[in-house]
């Protein structure tokens, strides 16, 4: 502790030294991050966010008593900062879920228990060897989709099933696949299986917050940015880093000069604007890699019953099939949605991390640095990884200017 505080003493007293100014484009998580950790170190910055709100990905409303989430919910691994406020204000759900504990109707009758325990051997099995395909040079490439039909046919051929059960276990194939759909907002069949050996939270589950949830999360890295120093509704429409200042313009005009830039700016808007964001354009590698990664989609839709329906001590429903596919793709476009990359595309490759987060670099000095969840090697998707990516490009220019 005594050299951590140390160094943060020495660095503050010599980057403050050199009058230098960053901007931040992005008031999520890795925007507020990384001026939290500028805060700590005096260094100068202004963060510039193009809507009315902070929090990115993180969205609460205000509902009953507490907090419903437009976007993040859950709180991935426990090594982490995030996973540390969570602990610190209590915010884990006191409810368990059995996962255990499920039901299935296929075609409206109930899969009955020896299905389940065919079912069982097979999904436990299969997931095994899913996480040990992802590192298979030979098949690290396949979809998932792909590499559960190819075990799913070589389990059915196993077994003597009549042409009803067959159908069943077809259908809970179908759940099975759905599972991953919605883990990784992705259809299966373009989610690559190196996900499976890329991804790493260090623990196999997730976090379930309470009512309150994300809300107190954010009050608390927010907490710690003056508000004088967010510009709200302040969209950036080009970087320029022609010059010797980096020269940032917003859309009403106005413009701001800086030494450096931390772009937080989610996969979607790169892939939609990265050709008139930034003036010269990005390195052709980097433009590549923003292309080759993938990206799904995931919505979320509210609703609210008087009286509930379903079981007591039900959880979760989960509908799969052509009804779902049907309603979704004619009649809910124009809906709200929350995107975010599942990363590894099949198009993808094992370079696009580092070269969507390599700094755009004159003399050594970091002019452009990336942050954002897309950013983070092993935990994409999530505000853990947001976060992470914040602090690593603060440091990053922290430590470029302490250097001179």
């Amino acid at each position: 502790m005594k050299t951590f505080l140390l160094l943060i003493c020495s660095l503050f007293g010599y980057v403050q030294g050199q009058n230098i100014t960053v901007a931040i484009i992005g008031a999520g998580f890795a925007g507020l991050r990384a001026a939290q950790r500028f805060e700590q170190l005096g260094i100068n910055y202004v963060i510039f966010e193009g809507s009315d709100r902070i929090g990115g990905r993180v969205f609460p409303f205000s509902y009953q008593n507490g907090y419903l989430q437009y976007g993040a919910e859950y709180v991935n691994g426990e090594d982490n900062e995030i996973y540390e406020i969570v602990k610190k204000n209590n915010l884990l759900s006191a409810t368990e879920i059995d996962e255990e504990g499920y039901e299935t109707v296929v075609n409206g009758q109930e899969v009955n228990n020896k299905m389940y325990k065919i079912w069982d051997k097979f999904e436990s099995s299969t997931n095994e060897k899913l996480e040990r395909d992802g590192a298979r040079k030979d098949v690290k490439n396949q979809s998932v989709s792909e590499r559960v039909d190819f075990y799913f046919n070589d389990f059915i051929k196993s077994q003597k099933l009549s042409q009803s059960e067959q159908t069943v276990m077809q259908s809970m194939n179908k759940l099975f696949k759905n599972l991953y759909q919605l883990e990784w907002s992705a259809p299966a069949s373009d989610l690559c299986l190196k996900n499976f050996d890329t991804w790493d939270s260090g623990v196999d589950s997730e976090a379930t917050l309470n009512e309150i949830g994300f809300k107190s999360i954010l009050d608390e890295l927010a907490s710690k940015v003056p508000k004088t120093k967010i510009r709200m509704s302040s969209k950036v429409v080009n970087v320029d880093y022609t010059g010797a200042k980096v020269k940032v313009m917003l859309s009403n005009g106005q413009s701001f000069l800086s030494d450096s830039v931390i772009m937080t700016g989610s996969l979607g808007y790169l892939k939609k604007h990265k050709t008139t964001l930034f003036t010269p354009a990005l390195p052709v590698s980097k433009s590549a890699a923003i292309d080759r990664f993938g990206f799904g989609n995931n919505m979320k839709i509210f609703l609210e019953y008087n009286d509930p329906w379903w079981p007591s001590g039900m959880s979760t429903v989960q509908i799969s099939g052509r009804v779902g596919k049907t309603e979704t793709s004619n009649s809910l476009e124009d809906d709200l949605m929350v995107f975010q990359p599942y990363l590894w595309a099949r198009k993808s490759n094992t370079d696009d991390i580092k070269l969507m987060r390599d700094p755009i670099l004159i003399n050594r000095r970091p002019v452009i640095c990336f942050a954002g969840e897309h950013t983070d090697s092993e935990m994409y998707q999530t505000v853990v990884g947001a976060a992470r990516s914040g602090l690593r490009e603060a440091d990053r220019i922290a430590n470029y200017y302490s250097s001179l």
